[in-house]
């Protein structure tokens, strides 16, 4: 706090703010006020002020006395009409002034600041003073807490129960462990989080629960767990992860202990979607469990979804590729593709039929030759007979001629 110099003038006695003012000399006595300023009377000074207020004097030393005087006055400087005298005293830090004159020391468990202090104030919850004359208190350390007033000791200082912490000094009560996190030892500063495949939904947990099966947590600190989506499943507690089920195989829903559910036949389950799919037109599944439907194969088809077979197309239809969904009319318009195939097919009949002609024409030639020798033949041989009898006439008449 100020005081008021010479020259100044306090407007209130807690402030510490002064103002200018009017100096003059002290007066000799009550009895004798001023009849006018004498600026030669070489008086020791005093602070003249306009309203009752008191001006405090230069700090000193402690335990020394010091008087304050108030003047009261009509309005006029030249007039003062009494004047008052009053006493204060101030007090070194750990002590206070209950008697004029005189600072007590402050025991174990209380504290001053000092000044004017007229008695000691007791230590706080969450500290104690085993001193005597302090000016504060100490505070209890982290993971403590107190609600004793005026404690003497550190021993009032006692550690956070279980499922508490306490992360600040001097406190008077602990914190409970908010839910996802738990504590096991007394005394804590802080509450660990829950870790993964874990989690605590309530505050002041002494433990984490483990998420059961079916469920699983990837993040500590959680106050719930998540169920396994469909498609996976989790047979133990505190998973983290859910495993995927193989393909052609799924769960009937969320949060399964395993893969419960087979694709039946006719339809699939690729490891790219949750659920089983119908096999489409052209394709069919012949067994449950499948990844992948199988194309119907050229001369078959399958008509609609979730078929577990293929039926062959009727007498004067045809499928030219795999995985049809309709047989086609030999003799309706053809594809590009499926004339080329029929174009080159009739070229195959059109050479055996030639083929097929030539020999025949061979086979008639040949024959024809056979016939045409057969004659010549039979020809030579009726040739010859008759010679032989022109020769045979002959030889009669040369024998009869003889004789």
């Amino acid at each position: 706090m100020e005081h008021c110099e010479l020259s100044m003038d306090c407007t209130s006695r807690r402030r510490t703010r002064c103002s200018n003012m009017i100096l003059f000399p002290r007066p000799q006595s009550i009895d004798k006020p001023f009849e006018g300023p004498d600026l030669n009377t070489q008086a020791q000074p005093v602070f003249l002020w306009r309203t009752n207020v008191t001006c405090r004097a230069p700090p000193h030393p402690p335990g020394e006395v010091r008087l304050n005087l108030q003047w009261f006055y009509n309005n006029d400087f030249f007039n003062i009409t009494s004047f008052a005298q009053s006493y204060y005293y101030e007090c070194p830090p750990g002590t206070f002034n209950r008697t004029v004159g005189v600072c007590e020391t402050c025991p174990p468990g209380f504290y001053s600041e000092g000044g004017e202090a007229t008695a000691c104030t007791r230590c706080p919850a969450g500290s104690y003073n085993p001193r005597n004359g302090s000016a504060s208190c100490d505070l209890c350390p982290r993971g403590t807490y107190s609600q004793v007033l005026g404690a003497r000791n550190s021993s009032v200082c006692t550690p956070c129960p279980y499922a508490t912490y306490n992360d600040k000094f001097g406190q008077a009560n602990c914190t409970d462990c908010p839910a996802g996190t738990y504590t096991l030892d007394t005394g804590a500063t802080t509450c660990p989080a829950c870790p993964a495949g874990s989690f605590s939904n309530v505050s002041r947990s002494e433990n984490c629960t483990k998420c059961p099966p079916g469920s699983f947590q990837p993040y500590p600190g959680s106050t719930s767990c998540f169920f396994c989506p469909q498609a996976t499943y989790a047979n133990r507690t505190g998973a983290t992860t859910c495993t995927p089920c193989p393909p052609g195989e799924t769960t009937q829903g969320r949060g399964s202990l395993s893969c419960d559910y087979q694709c039946p036949a006719g339809t699939y389950r690729p490891s790219s979607v949750t659920r089983c799919i119908a096999c489409a037109p052209g394709r069919f599944g012949g067994t449950p469990g499948l990844a992948l439907c199988s194309l119907c194969p050229v001369g078959t088809y399958a008509a609609t979804s979730n078929s577990t077979e293929c039926l062959k197309c009727p007498p004067d239809t045809v499928t030219i590729r795999a995985g049809q969904s309709l047989c086609q009319k030999i003799n309706r318009v053809q594809q590009p593709a499926e004339r080329n195939g029929l174009v080159i097919g009739l070229v195959f009949i059109v050479l055996g039929v030639i083929l097929i002609a030539i020999a025949v024409v061979y086979i008639i030639y040949k024959r024809r030759q056979q016939k045409k020798v057969k004659e010549e033949i039979e020809l030579l041989k009726t040739e010859i007979g008759r010679l032989e009898k022109a020769n045979g006439g002959e030889t009669a008449d040369n024998e009869y001629d003889s004789d």
